[in-house]
């Protein structure tokens, strides 16, 4: 089945953990730094650095948006278990969505709009993304305050990383 992909980030609505209904739209003029989370694994460490990074930065118009995935298996079922790891356990206070598919025709528009803006900006600038469906959790998507990706990095790349970092740092409306 083809779908048809918004032209803008700012098109697509998404369903928090608690299920309510978000308007990407709502962070124009912000830094949003998606991340591809699981609660389980080596990567979930990376949780407490996000927060970290979410505290630094947030006056500043940026936000770290979790998409939580069970395409990694061992994520609970339940969103509220979710949450509660999430929020409990590693002290996340940004904003996490629901439960989200990563591939196939149940792939989420903003994961299907992620993956495919990562794979034209590859085309042209291949050190700033790689291209195709996502293939490890804690992938992490930059997006301009403009709504441009500006950069997707793997999931074994640190989130406060000096490159992916300085991406942001250059981006944030408000030095």
């Amino acid at each position: 089945m083809e779908h048809q992909l918004p032209e803008s980030i700012y098109d697509i609505t998404v369903t928090d953990i608690d299920g309510e209904q978000l308007d990407i739209a709502d962070w124009e003029g912000h830094v949003i730094y998606f991340v591809l989370t699981t609660t389980s694994g080596e990567e979930v460490r990376q949780l407490n650095d996000l927060q970290d990074i979410f505290d630094e930065f947030m006056m500043r118009g940026f936000f770290v948006v979790a998409i939580p995935t069970r395409h990694f298996g061992g994520e609970p079922q339940d969103a509220e278990e979710i949450a509660e790891i999430m929020r409990e356990d590693h002290d996340v206070s940004f904003p996490i969505l629901a439960p989200t598919e990563t591939t196939g025709d149940t792939c989420s528009s903003l994961v299907r709009w992620l993956t495919d803006q990562a794979t034209v900006l590859a085309q042209h600038s291949p050190s700033l993304a790689f291209p195709g469906p996502v293939r490890q959790p804690f992938e992490k998507f930059i997006i301009g305050d403009d709504g441009r990706l500006l950069a997707r990095f793997s999931g074994h790349t640190e989130p406060d990383h000096d490159s992916l970092l300085e991406l942001v740092e250059s981006h944030l409306p408000v030095q």
